[in-house]
């Protein structure tokens, strides 16, 4: 999609499975796999989105996906399955070299994981030309994470983030460039990066897994991964008032069916308006 001199593309490098009690928290499972089918292990299929933002030179990614560092025991537990990341690049004229800027949401492997690649015995940059975006506070806790979230990160995907000479550690809210603004959010991890895109056309909002996919929209639909579950609430509701007031285009990370989408009031929730293709 173009809009106010900006392309907003979207690549799926991988799908993986995770279990579905666990994406929708409190929601029976009969009114969640009704919109979003398990298998026979309980998972449902997840989609690694890698959203492009390209503009006046700048190509800017946001996420990451699972990569491709995982042995054979690890691929079967999340039954991931993946597609060539340098050919699906190529497909938009871009290679890995060709990417400027990187934001990751925050660092648990399924997000963070395409950071580095395996090369012999030691993890490489996957673009190392790239600045990368992560907030202190994501960083401080992915080193010392809790019993409750440990499961979920994978060091070696970020720990050479801490002195690596093109990271970008921050502190709040951040303008990468004009239109393109990172706010952190603190329910699901510390430190989480959402981005506000505001093309002077159009404006988008990439959710990270505050919303997850287009069935988490609902406000009781959170995930029993949350931190915070509350503060996941709060902040959920205020990122759906801004885009339902404002006609905002979501950005699913998770969403294997919807990648983008418009919301609107439903009486004291929110439903989708309009599912968008990019």
């Amino acid at each position: 999609m173009r809009s106010g001199g900006f392309e907003i593309r979207e690549i799926l490098p991988s799908v993986f499975g995770l279990d579905g009690g666990a994406m929708f928290g409190i929601v029976p499972k009969p009114l969640w796999n009704r919109v979003y089918p398990s298998d026979e292990m309980n998972r449902i299929d997840m989609a690694g989105r890698i959203f492009i933002l390209s503009k006046e030179g700048r190509n800017i990614i946001i996420e990451t996906g699972m990569g491709t560092k995982y042995d054979e025991k690890f691929r079967k537990i999340y039954n991931i399955r993946q597609n060539n990341l340098t050919e699906l690049l190529k497909m938009h004229s871009l290679s890995e070299e060709m990417i400027t800027d990187v934001i990751v949401s925050h660092l648990h492997f399924d997000h963070a994981g395409g950071l580095t690649k395996r090369e012999g015995e030691k993890v490489a940059p996957v673009y190392p030309n790239a600045r990368i975006y992560v907030q202190k506070a994501q960083l401080e806790n992915a080193m010392n994470p809790s019993v409750k979230d440990r499961g979920s990160y994978i060091r070696e995907d970020f720990e050479f983030l801490a002195g690596y000479r093109n990271s970008v550690i921050l502190d709040g809210e951040y303008e990468l460039l004009s239109g393109v603004r990172i706010k952190p959010v603190f329910g699901h991890t510390p430190g989480m990066q959402t981005v506000y895109i505001d093309t002077g056309e159009h404006n988008f909002i990439f959710t990270a897994d505050l919303i997850p996919t287009a069935r988490h929209i609902k406000i009781p639909y959170i995930m029993a991964y949350d931190l915070n579950p509350l503060k996941a609430i709060e902040e959920k509701r205020n990122l759906l008032d801004y885009a339902a007031e404002n006609d905002s285009v979501m950005l699913f990370p998770h969403d294997i069916f919807t990648a983008a989408a418009k919301v609107r009031y439903n009486n004291n929730d929110f439903e989708i308006k309009e599912e968008i293709k990019l």
